[in-house]
This record gives C-alpha cells, structure tokens and sequence, in this order.
C-alpha cells in the first residue's frame, strides 16, 4: 500500500525539520512525503532540498507565493501517486506505527465489508513539547456528528479518490477548512472510523499564527460559509455549529445578536446551557451573563429590554 503524506509548510523552518523526520521514521515504509513550500521566505527551501537529496521518498513542490494552507493541500492530493492519503501540519508529528496502523486497519474493515469514509486516531496535545492531555473520540464519526464536534479532528486516512471525489478542501474558506472538508467526505462515503492509538503529536502551543485562534471576523466568515453550505434550513445544525464557534475555545464572545438569532432557531435547553458554560469559560462576570441571558431571551420573545440595574 503506497500511501501519499501531504505536509504545506510557510516560514517554519524550525518545526517543520521534526515533523519531516517523523514521517521518514514510520514503520510503514512504502511512503511518500509531498511538501509543499508556499511561498517560505526563511530557510525552508535549504532545508527541503537536503531532505530532498537524502530521500528519495520526499517530494517538493514550490510556491513562489503563498496560496495559502486549503490550496497547498490541493496540490500536494493532486500530485499524489499514493492509492491513500493523509497530511501532517508543519508543527506536528507522527508517532512510528501510524502509518503501519491505518493501513492495517483499513485492510481489517475491507475484509469484513465495511463502508467508511476514512479513519482518524486519538491525539497527544503538545505545549511547549509536553503532552498535556490525549483526546478522547468516539469510535466513529458521521456527516452528523461534525455539527456537534470536528470529531475526527485536522487529519484523516482515506482513499486518494475519496479526496478528490469530495471535491478537495475549499479554497478561500478563512477557518474551519478541515471540518467543512470532512463533512464532505463523510457525507459522500459514510462515517470514519476510529484507530483507537495515540499516533498523532498535535502541537497546540499558542501562537499568534495559529489559525483556530486568530481573528474573530475570520471565524464568523467561515461559520456563515458551513451554514449556507450544510445547515441552511436546519435550525438544530446551526445551533450545534454556533456552539462550536462559541463554546470557548476560540475565544468569540456571543454577542446579544448571537444569543437572540441562537434562540430564535427553537428551544433547546441543553444548548442554551452549553452557550452559559461557555460565557463562564471567558471569565464573564455571572451578573452580566445572567442580564445577557434575559436580555437575549427577552428579545428573541419581543419583549422590551430591562431597565436599571
């Protein structure tokens, strides 16, 4: 089984060294690495010549600009050889058997007749080169699920032409470019299925580059993109995505127009809870969540709007 790694890198030299050398580790060795330098204006491209000229198996395509993270993807899927593909991001790493783990599941749920989009596994959590937790994920994921939760996570395992069937990632899409792929894909193929190990090292040191924590407005434009692409004329969908834009997280603060479109879609007490939990999160004082609450509540009723205090 030829399987097909894409990794975009952009002026990160200085990871991108480990998580090249994870990749040429694994123990699965019939591989190859697609890189794809958008448009580094440090020393990646030295860097990539020499991992190059070492191996084989590692494969450089060049951007003399960036075209950004979902269009570097596509090229790297496009230039794929591989019946299987799967990515890496520049500051991650695989551990050895990931690899050698995928494609042996994928083999074991050929045989027994399966369906499935692809596969996904648990994930270590890095801070500063600590693993501070591991995820805990369910056993499978459907086009469902990923309202509720981006389950299956930045990376999955599947056939080359699910990728491309699928229509690849979305380009121009400012955030969420996995999720709204991976709703693709499983609502094509069927849900993913779980490879229950710890075999991707996600590095979730905070930085001002990180896109999941970067700029409000861009996560607003991606979150209407995911309604009008998947939910519109589903009020529950779009209660389940303003959670996952609101839960904490990224940081967004709902907005008395978040609360009053939120409940507007329908009554839903536990997601009503869950957009509280995710006010506290912020350090909100509980008064003015509370008044934030009524007030949302009130509008979404016609009510006028309290007074005072």
């Amino acid at each position: 089984m030829l399987i097909s790694v894409y990794l975009p890198t952009r002026n990160r030299a200085a990871q991108l060294a480990a998580a090249i050398e994870s990749v040429r580790l694994q123990t699965h060795e019939h591989f190859e690495l697609i890189v794809v330098d958008d448009g580094s204006t440090d020393d990646t491209g030295a860097l990539l010549a020499a991992v190059a000229a070492q191996d084989a198996r590692v494969r450089v395509i060049t951007n003399t600009r960036s075209l950004g993270g979902p269009a570097a993807r596509n090229l790297a899927i496009l230039a794929a050889r591989g019946d299987f593909v799967t990515g890496l991001d520049d500051d991650d790493t695989f551990a050895p058997a990931r690899l050698e783990r995928f494609a042996k599941a994928w083999r074991r749920h050929e045989r027994a007749g399966a369906r499935l989009a692809g596969l996904y596994s648990h994930v270590a959590v890095m801070r500063h080169g600590q693993a501070v937790a591991n995820t805990v994920k369910p056993d499978s994921a459907s086009f469902e699920d990923m309202f509720r939760e981006n389950v299956v996570g930045n990376q999955i395992f599947a056939p080359r032409r699910h990728y491309l069937e699928a229509g690849l990632f979305r380009v121009g899409l400012p955030a969420w470019q996995d999720l709204e792929f991976f709703m693709r894909m499983l609502k094509v193929y069927g849900p993913a299925r779980l490879d229950a190990a710890v075999t991707y090292q996600w590095d979730d040191t905070p930085r001002d580059d990180r896109v999941s924590l970067g700029s409000k407005e861009r996560l607003r434009m991606a979150f209407d993109t995911v309604v009008a692409l998947h939910a519109a004329g589903n009020p529950r969908r779009i209660q389940q995505l303003y959670l996952q834009l609101l839960g904490g997280y990224y940081g967004v603060r709902p907005t008395l127009q978040d609360w009053n479109r939120f409940l507007a879609l329908g009554l839903w007490p536990r997601g009503i809870l869950r957009l509280m939990r995710g006010c506290i999160g912020r350090n909100m004082p509980p008064r003015a969540w509370v008044r934030r609450t009524v007030e949302a509540g009130r509008a979404a009723w016609g009510h006028p709007p309290l007074r005072g205090r």
